[in-house]
């Protein structure tokens, strides 16, 4: 007799999801700020435009998210550990749309809360200074159990973006082409780790970009599996 068998399970009827009439609807520029979505604008779902991988939509990414507050609650300045007096705590386009305002302090900034592995960042800033100059806005640390494992993202003001893990530089991208200088606009930027093995940079203001570690496994069947690991988020705007 054979140790094991072979079974077939078919799945039962489910409700289809309806596709969007035009392709913009997947972009991010379909859901800016203030605006007001049209009937049928807000999908379910999400087409990766760096790698055309289907998946639920980012929260972050839904029309709700730019026009409530509520959905999710936006980080308060309590949420971090802070030293300097000097950061402040505003609304920005509507109430609720909390941001913290560095003046006059360059100090990194750390979640109270160590996020799981695996785990989605989304970061929003407001890039001051001249158009045309080429410096660095922020940089940001996630993913790793100490500074030797833990990736920093480093972003320039025209868009390029270096990636560390530890002290190696393991990729560059843009969150837009060098003519789309990002000074005086609000970036909104989606760290995901997806994919088994990449993480994927996505803003509201270009294509995006992805790092894949090659070092890693892809196999599905692994279920232990780390992109990133528990860690808090972090981030300081050294300019």
């Amino acid at each position: 007799m054979p140790d094991s068998t072979f079974s077939v399970i078919i799945d039962g009827a489910i409700k289809a999801v309806k596709a969007p009439p035009v392709a913009d609807q997947y972009l991010i520029k379909s859901v800016a700020y203030g605006a007001t979505p049209a009937p049928g604008d807000d999908p379910q779902f999400w087409l990766d435009p760096t790698q055309s991988t289907l998946m639920l939509m980012p929260l972050q990414l839904k029309a709700e998210f730019s026009q409530s507050p509520a959905t999710p609650a936006r980080l308060r300045k309590t949420a971090f550990d802070l030293t300097s007096a000097s950061w402040e705590e505003i609304e920005r386009i509507f109430g609720g749309n909390y941001f913290l305002l560095s003046n006059k302090t360059d100090e990194q900034v750390t979640t109270k809360t160590t996020y799981p592995k695996n785990q989605g960042f989304w970061l929003s800033f407001y890039c001051f200074g001249s158009p045309g100059q080429a410096y660095q806005i922020v940089e940001c640390e996630f993913g790793g159990s100490s500074s030797t494992d833990r990736y920093k993202l480093q972003i320039d003001s025209n868009g390029k973006c270096i990636l560390y893990k530890g002290s190696e530089r393991v990729g560059t991208g843009y969150l837009s082409n060098l003519t789309n200088n990002v000074v005086g606009r609000q970036v909104d930027l989606l760290i995901l780790p997806y994919r088994r093995r990449q993480i994927l940079f996505y803003s509201n203001i270009g294509p995006g970009w992805v790092h894949t570690d090659w070092t890693m496994s892809a196999d599905y069947r692994e279920a232990g599996y780390e992109i990133t690991k528990a860690d808090r988020f972090y981030f300081k705007f050294p300019s």
